[in-house]
């Protein structure tokens, strides 16, 4: 992968592109490698249903961090990509970001909160959906966004590792039993939460930015700026994390487990464009300002080459399914979750489709209306789909019903983009 960014990079003299896939790679697998051991320890220790218990109470929590995130890791990076020479507007967009972050998690705590109480499947387990929702400190502070703009993806990954090996190492010092199910959210949530804080205080200082409550106005401007994004975020979270919640009420805790278990995996695959994205995006943001086709030409080597490095990765994985969740997973989620990885495995190909091309064609050419509109008429088909799906087939049509999903989104971002790129060319 690296060496391919490589040739691509120094084409257009452009080095640090490569330097932060190297880093934003390493991101990534500090983010699945670290959770699918502290996972895999987990699913032997706390069994089926209270595996699938935790993970529910992460996906409930979910829609709130989506709320915090807002569309923040797209608006403001691109603001201060385009704006890292004047200190002025990226410290008041930074601290714009933090204090509409902070606001958006205190509301989220009173509607959770209610939320719990008046569901009675919620209130039997209030302790554990409340640390949950800790976790969301993450979406609050982790400064990812940050260091992205500025094309410093090393410090993600540095934050990343230490946050993740922290985790682990207390899970599994502490978590010994299934009764224990409720110190595995403790442990994330506080390392998460204090981590993020840490992350954020040093970027504000490594960049020499400025903390100062924004007026009014600003905190405006940057709703706005992120509000389209953010309906692609809800639609993308309703996509998959309404199946866990259906799973969860129809099915039982031990389906969730299973089909967690299997997603984990796929994640894993489908976000494997994401670093090219994360690390080309400032980039691909000033090519299309200064010479927009020679960006397009950019785009489509990146998306041949994601593309085709997911289909040969997964190709591999479909054979391998069932040794992987063995060995990561265990003996007792071979069957289920073996079955349901590869009934999954066409999400990662298309995700990194619609992941490079939303990123680098449809967000420089500002067409975050289009995004919203195609995001939402996928996540109706979907939560239609989902509902009938995992009624009749259980954990298999609750993964058949995302990949669905995915294909959706794929199309409507392949065929928009297209079309923004053919009116490019006749201007």
């Amino acid at each position: 992968m690296i060496k391919k960014l490589h040739a691509l990079v120094i084409q257009n003299k452009n080095k640090q592109v490569v330097k932060n896939s190297f880093y934003m790679s390493l991101f990534q697998i500090f983010n699945y490698v670290f959770p699918a051991i502290t996972f895999a320890y987990l699913a032997r220790v706390l069994g089926v249903s209270n595996f699938g218990l935790v993970m529910l109470s992460v996906a409930v929590a979910n829609y709130f961090a989506i709320v915090v995130d807002w569309g923040f890791m797209y608006s403001a990076v691109r603001t201060i990509a385009l704006n890292k020479h004047n200190p002025q507007k990226v410290s008041q967009t930074a601290s714009a970001v933090i204090v509409l972050k902070i606001l958006f998690f205190l509301a989220g705590a009173v509607v959770f909160a209610g939320i719990v109480f008046a569901v009675p499947a919620l209130r039997q387990e209030k302790l554990l959906y409340f640390l949950a929702f800790l976790g969301v400190l993450w979406n609050v502070f982790f400064a990812e966004w940050i260091f992205q703009a500025f094309e410093e993806m090393r410090y993600t990954a540095y934050f990343s590792w230490v946050m993740e090996s922290i985790t682990l190492g207390l899970v599994i010092f502490f978590v010994r039993a299934p009764s224990d199910y409720v110190l595995v959210v403790l442990i994330g949530s506080c390392v998460a939460g204090v981590g993020a804080l840490v992350s954020c205080l040093f970027a504000f200082k490594k960049f020499k930015l400025k903390f100062k409550i924004p007026p009014l106005s600003v905190l405006k401007e940057n709703l706005r700026e992120g509000l389209h994004f953010f309906n692609a975020n809800v639609s993308l979270v309703i996509g998959h994390s309404t199946v866990s919640v259906m799973l969860g009420f129809f099915v039982g805790y031990a389906a969730v487990g299973y089909y967690t278990a299997a997603k984990k995996i796929l994640i894993a695959l489908r976000l494997m464009a994401q670093p090219v994205a994360s690390a080309v995006y400032p980039y691909i943001l000033r090519k299309f300002e200064s010479f927009a086709s020679g960006a397009v030409t950019t785009v489509k080597k990146v998306l041949i080459f994601t593309t085709t490095a997911s289909f040969a990765l997964c190709a591999l994985v479909f054979i391998w399914a069932g040794s992987i969740v063995r060995i990561i997973w265990g003996e007792s989620y071979v069957e289920v979750s073996g079955a349901l990885v590869r009934a999954g495995l066409l999400m990662p190909v298309i995700s990194s489709v619609y992941i490079i091309l939303m990123t680098h064609i449809l967000m420089p050419l500002r067409k975050e209306v289009l995004i919203g509109k195609i995001f939402f008429s996928s996540v109706a088909i979907s939560v239609v789909l989902s509902f009938v799906l995992i009624k009749n087939f259980g954990a298999l049509g609750a993964m058949v019903s995302v990949t669905l999903f995915d294909a959706c989104i794929a199309a409507g971002v392949f065929v928009a983009s297209r079309k923004a790129v053919k009116s490019i060319a006749v201007a």
